[in-house]
Formats: C-alpha cells, sequence, structure tokens
C-alpha cells in the first residue's frame, strides 16, 4: 500500500497527526488564528467556526485552505448562512449543495454538517425524517429509533417514546424478525408516524445574540445520578 487505507486501525491516528502537523505549518505562515481552527474547531472532515463579521470569516477560512492545501493536499469546501462569504469564494470551493445555486435568487436547500440538518437561509437546525416503515419486529422497531439522528438532544421528548417502546420489545422472547405482539403495534405506528412532524421542528443555531458585551459566557447543567428500578 502506498496511500494508509481509510477505516484501517491505526487512520484515525494518522489522520489526525496530519492534521496537526498542517495545524503547526498554518501557525507559522498564515496566522496562529488559522492553527486555532485547525486544532479546536476541524471535525474529522467538517470545520465549524461562528465569527463576529463576514470580513473575518472570509480572511480566515481564505488562510486556512493555504495551508490545509499546501501541507496537506486537503481540500476546504464552505457552507455559510451569510451570502457575502460565499461570494468571496469560487464555486468551485463552495459544498456540492450550493455550488450550483444562484446565490441572490435562490434558496440554500437544508446542508449537512456533522450529521446534523442545517437550514441554511434560515439559520436553524431542522430534521429530515422520513419515518420510512419497517417491519413490525424488533430488527425494524430498531431501526427505526436509530435512524433519528439527534447528538444534541433537541428531539429528546419524541425519541424517549420510541426508545422506551423499543425496551419493551426487546425484553421479550421473540427472534429479530419475528412479528411482535399485536396488542403493541397501534402504539408504536403511532409514535412511527409521529416522527413526521420532527420536520416542522426549527432550533436557532446561535445561542446568543454575537453582538453581546460579555466578555465571558459559562453554560451550567445540573444532572442527577441514572437510578436502577
Amino acid at each position: 500500500m502506498k496511500v494508509h487505507v481509510f477505516g484501517n486501525s491505526p487512520f484515525p491516528a494518522v489522520a489526525t497527526y496530519g492534521i496537526r502537523k498542517t495545524a503547526e505549518h498554518a501557525s507559522t505562515f498564515y496566522g496562529k488564528d488559522t492553527k486555532y481552527f485547525i486544532d479546536n474547531n476541524l471535525y474529522v472532515d467538517d470545520g465549524l467556526i461562528s465569527l463576529q463579521s463576514a470580513e473575518e470569516i472570509i480572511s480566515l477560512v481564505q488562510r486556512t485552505q493555504k495551508a490545509l492545501s499546501e501541507v496537506g493536499k486537503l481540500r476546504l469546501l464552505i457552507a455559510s448562512n451569510s451570502t457575502a462569504v460565499l461570494k468571496a469564494f469560487d464555486n468551485s470551493d463552495l459544498s456540492s449543495s450550493i455550488k450550483d445555486l444562484n446565490l441572490d435568487v435562490d434558496t440554500p436547500p437544508v446542508h449537512r454538517s456533522l450529521g446534523l440538518c442545517w437550514n441554511i437561509a434560515a439559520d436553524h437546525f431542522t430534521f429530515q425524517s422520513t419515518a420510512e416503515p419497517k417491519p413490525y419486529s424488533r430488527r425494524g422497531v430498531l431501526a427505526t429509533v436509530n435512524s433519528l439522528y439527534d447528538p444534541l438532544g433537541f428531539a429528546s421528548p419524541v425519541s424517549l417514546k420510541g426508545k422506551l417502546l423499543l425496551r419493551d420489545h426487546v425484553n421479550c422472547t421473540l427472534d429479530w424478525d419475528d412479528p411482535l405482539p399485536e396488542d403493541r403495534r397501534e402504539e408504536w405506528e403511532t409514535w412511527r408516524n409521529s416522527l413526521s412532524y420532527l420536520n416542522q421542528v426549527q432550533v436557532p443555531r446561535q445561542y446568543v445574540n454575537m453582538s453581546s458585551s460579555a466578555v465571558n459566557g459559562q453554560i451550567h447543567i445540573s444532572g442527577d445520578a441514572p437510578r436502577r428500578l
């Protein structure tokens, strides 16, 4: 092999090492903020960051593009809720979902960032749930529950119901592809069909106003230890 194979055991470590070496080069030739961006805001192959102005974003991304291209031969594609930012780059530098759009007329589609659905135009996180019918079996129930990707827990009030139903089904003695008891089918189908309403949910991406004069922001979370009932 002349290249590292994606998916083999050392690949994650090698990829991370390569990114870190690229960040060192970026700090030397393109500014410390490029190193900080690569080290702290690059997740696998997605870079996520917010700054105060379009000018700051354009400058940072352009310098980061050059650093990644020169050292790591990596290509950084752009998606942004700012039309000014998008217009500062060639179409070939834009994400595949928006590179062919007329930015003055067309509405950008929902874009995926790290698996999350991001409505670029409204700058909201949303869901694209199809609630595709699966067989009424343990395997089908598990596939439906796991199809809801929600790492930030926006849909927890909805997904919890499905997980509880899954728990009850998993406790049964049936095989994975055997039909489940009919007395729970209506409850299951009602929940499964309710997933389509998640498409109407919109969660603002911006947590606080960027123009805030606050010097330091903190999030305090109180949690309770899990209890076995």
